[in-house]
């Protein structure tokens, strides 16, 4: 439950999760009692229009939990497909096509307005332009939703190389020297999986991640790297857990023992992915 208000909780985001629906149906159900309680002891206000319900899961699951539905100060809570939280949309299978698109189109705009301009432009000014209007909107966040399809991605990648055209007014991407998005999507991963292991972020994210010799005695070469959860489906390998484990278990063990933040981001920033 997730509410930001001084006085009324608006945009109140549900999560729902997990192959017991029933189980975690009413666990959810008590929880949210217990913020029923909470808002009438501090005298809040919940906006129950901007309250809504987001199942997560396979389109098997989806398909039987059909009739899924909680209630709040004794109404239902609409169920949506798709929730914009915090500018992420996110949808019921973690696809990210909805979000992708939503990048797509604002990168678009923006890059559109670069190219009418781009004639009274230096090429430095063009540059910062494209690094401080463009280049946040196709990386905000990506350490979440950065596990994407082989399609979005080439589809983001299109736009940096048609923002690199924009801005050399010709056809040459390397030219400029840009990182390709992709590898944005990893380094940025890299750097939030290295301050989770460091305390670097609050203890909830610090949480997400055990090494293997927390989990067993056994005296392996691995015993050092990170834990990878036992999953069964590929929507549970896109999540950060899964994702960031795996990929920080294949940096040299010199790079994962970097001494502060500073020299990590510079050793990732010279890796050869």
């Amino acid at each position: 439950m997730h509410s930001e208000s001084s006085m009324h909780a608006d945009d109140t985001f549900v999560y729902y999760s997990g192959s017991y629906v029933n189980a975690i149906r009413k666990n959810l159900q008590e929880d949210l009692k217990r913020v029923e309680q909470w808002l009438t002891s501090n005298r809040l206000i919940l906006n129950q229009c901007k309250t809504k319900g987001l199942l997560f899961g396979t389109r098997q699951l989806l398909q039987t939990s059909s009739d899924f539905a909680l209630q709040i100060q004794g109404k239902d809570i609409e169920r949506v497909a798709k929730f914009n939280y915090l500018g992420i949309i996110l949808d019921e299978q973690f696809h990210w096509k909805e979000h992708i698109d939503s990048i797509c189109d604002k990168a678009n705009k923006r890059l559109g307005h670069l190219t009418r301009i781009r004639s009274c432009l230096t090429l430095k000014a063009a540059k910062c332009v494209y690094s401080t209007l463009i280049e946040p909107i196709l990386c905000y966040t990506d350490t979440m939703w950065g596990e994407l399809s082989a399609t979005s991605s080439k589809t983001l990648q299109r736009l940096q190389n048609r923002a690199a055209r924009i801005v050399l007014r010709r056809d040459s991407f390397n030219v400029l020297g840009w990182t390709k998005l992709e590898t944005k999507r990893k380094r940025h991963k890299y750097v939030l999986v290295y301050k989770c292991l460091n305390n670097l972020v609050p203890q909830y994210l610090c949480d997400y991640f055990t090494r293997n010799y927390n989990v067993h005695s056994y005296n392996t070469r691995r015993r050092s790297d990170l834990h990878l959860p036992k999953v069964k489906l590929s929507l549970a390998k896109r999540t950060f857990t899964y994702s960031g484990s795996a990929l920080f278990n294949v940096l040299p063990s010199s790079m994962q023992k970097a001494e502060s933040l500073s020299s990590f981001k510079v050793l990732i920033n010279t890796y050869n992915f």
